[in-house]
């Protein structure tokens, strides 16, 4: 049992629920895994060159009005990612696994600093995140949702491409 624990603590344990794949333009898909209605909108933002990015936004029904669930909650909180890079690599991703009976939906980014170039290797920092319902007993100002951070780890060798720091650290 303690294994167990120690295990599911680990930050490099894997969570045994598939990424949820997105699609550019609106995706309905109930990602916080309690029946609600969920929105994800991936959208791309051109640029005239090789580090064109892609922009990913989080929305719940809740009562009839769609919110938007930040990545956050206060300072620093962000509305939307960025998939981004260049054309040898790609410097910020991220997944995102459903919530399911007893697990919150979880979001993870992977980011890597640029260094000498876009084709630079440099070590990727994962950063995990569990979607909140928020009881405005609790924090009247905040959002109904949102993604809070609950811990970081950084990869075991640098990367040129965060795809690939999650397909072999994180089997993702």
């Amino acid at each position: 049992m303690l294994a167990a624990v120690l295990l599911a603590a680990s930050p490099a344990a894997k969570i045994s629920r598939s990424p949820v794949l997105i699609r550019n333009g609106p995706n309905k898909i109930d990602f916080a895994g309690d029946g609600s209605h969920g929105l994800i909108v991936k959208a791309h933002r051109e640029n005239g060159n090789a580090h064109s990015f892609e922009a990913v936004s989080f929305y719940l029904l809740v009562e009839d009005s769609w919110n938007i669930v930040p990545i956050g909650w206060g300072e620093g909180e962000q509305d939307m990612l960025r998939i981004a890079g260049g054309a040898d690599c790609v410097l910020h991703d991220f997944r995102l696994l459903p919530g399911g009976k007893d697990q919150p939906a979880t979001l993870i980014l992977a980011d890597r600093e640029i260094g000498e170039s876009f084709a630079d290797t440099r070590d990727v920092t994962f950063t995990w995140y569990s979607l909140v319902h928020n009881l405005h007993d609790q924090d009247p100002l905040g959002p109904n949702y949102y993604f809070q951070k609950s811990r970081t780890e950084t990869s075991k060798k640098p990367y040129c491409d965060v795809e690939e720091a999650f397909k072999e650290e994180l089997q993702y």
